[in-house]
């Protein structure tokens, strides 16, 4: 048999089996029409899955807080030119927050208020000393101490999960910007932060030619025009602000004296650097596991911050109407996937809060190894009846 060879400049070879009709013509006007009907059929397809996000997207609720600093449009960066200094931009704030870069041993101590509507709040510690490739860090808050310690890539730590206001000091801290901002869609706009103007970096999946604001899908970072963060935003309505003021000043890195996480207007947690030095006191014996951690044998670390959403439509052939949103934000578990705490950021409307809330608690999210923290944009679909 022939193996045909397709090319935009010559009719393909085809082999046709004598038991098979040798009338071509007939043959191809056959092919045609069901290569029409297909067509047809995936362009409907096509448009009924594109006319419903569309619409969607029309209806949904649009994205409104007081703190938000991009209300006006915003530049869609698509060639390597236009989104390189975007991705520069993060890149510094990453390099910044990143402590350990310096090649200096360093003692950090913290403080923290807690606050809300979590399992574990009120005032907390966490102190933090890494000599690389070693670090260990241990964090008090209401009761509980968890620690880590990670020694020449092996890692150990206390039993009980992390509670989700230390993960977010920890955050705040030393991932601000998680993940990798070359592989996001940019969009880019000016903005007046409390007086202080600010270049803000939105990331997201996917991006429409046109966006006016930020959407409920977007991350967000402002950068002031020193390259300092002023701003972090990892879903619609939670902020993370941090001040300068006072700063530390370390090899070259300029950490914030103090940070503020705010999520649907209220202030959730303040974070106060209380020092940052060289050295490790102790260092031949700061890093060394206990028995009870080798007991315990390896355990888990922290993951950087994610967004997801889950959709709730339980009329889903029935007119759209309308879509409300609420950012549920939760920490999983490392080996179930299983939701350990979750609150609601948008709490306006206290019903929908509570069953955002209902909706994430029941909800196995795929276990990665580490203890996840999650921002889930539940979407309840409304349809006509």
């Amino acid at each position: 048999m022939r193996i045909a060879r397709y090319s935009a400049l010559a009719r393909p070879a085809m082999y046709v089996p004598k038991r098979f009709p040798t009338n071509i013509k007939r043959m191809k006007a056959r092919f045609a029409r069901v290569a029409i009907r297909w067509s047809a059929l995936a362009l409907l397809g096509f448009a009924l899955i594109s006319t419903e996000r569309l619409y969607g997207q029309a209806l949904q609720e649009p994205f409104v807080d007081p703190l938000e600093p991009v209300t006006g449009k915003t530049e869609v960066l698509t060639s390597p030119e236009q989104r390189q200094p975007a991705i520069d931009l993060l890149t510094q704030v990453q390099r910044n927050f990143s402590v350990v870069m310096s090649g200096a041993p360093y003692t950090m101590k913290v403080s923290f208020t807690a606050s809300g509507t979590s399992e574990f709040e009120g005032e907390g510690t966490m102190d933090a000393i890494e000599a690389a490739p070693n670090w260990y860090w241990t964090a008090h808050l209401a009761g509980v101490s968890p620690m880590r310690m990670g020694i020449r890539g092996h890692i150990y730590g206390s039993a009980e999960a992390v509670p989700m206001r230390v993960q977010m000091v920890r955050s705040a801290l030393f991932r601000p910007v998680p993940g990798f901002p070359n592989q996001k869609a940019i969009r880019t706009a000016n903005a007046n932060l409390s007086g202080l103007e600010v270049t803000c970096v939105l990331l997201s999946g996917s991006v429409a030619k046109a966006v006016p604001a930020r959407s409920w899908s977007d991350r967000e970072y402002c950068v002031d025009a020193n390259g300092l963060l002023r701003l972090a935003s990892e879903a619609a309505g939670a902020y993370t602000l941090y001040d300068y003021e006072n700063a530390i000043q370390f090899h070259g890195h300029v950490i914030p004296r103090n940070i503020k996480v705010v999520q649907g207007g209220a202030t959730v947690l303040e974070i106060h650097v209380e020092s940052l030095e060289e050295g490790v006191a102790g260092e031949d014996t700061a890093f060394k596991p206990t028995p009870e951690m080798l007991a315990l044998g390896p355990a888990y670390v922290m993951g950087s911050s994610e967004w997801t959403p889950i959709r709730v439509d339980p009329n889903p052939n029935g007119p759209l109407q309308r879509i409300d949103t609420v950012i549920v934000h939760a920490i999983a578990s490392h080996d179930t996937g299983k939701v350990l705490d979750a609150e609601a950021v948008q709490t306006g409307n206290p019903t929908l809060a509570a069953k955002a809330i209902d909706v994430v608690r029941q909800t196995s999210f795929p276990p990665t190894g580490l203890q996840r923290e999650l921002f889930v944009a539940v979407e309840f679909f409304n349809r006509q009846e």
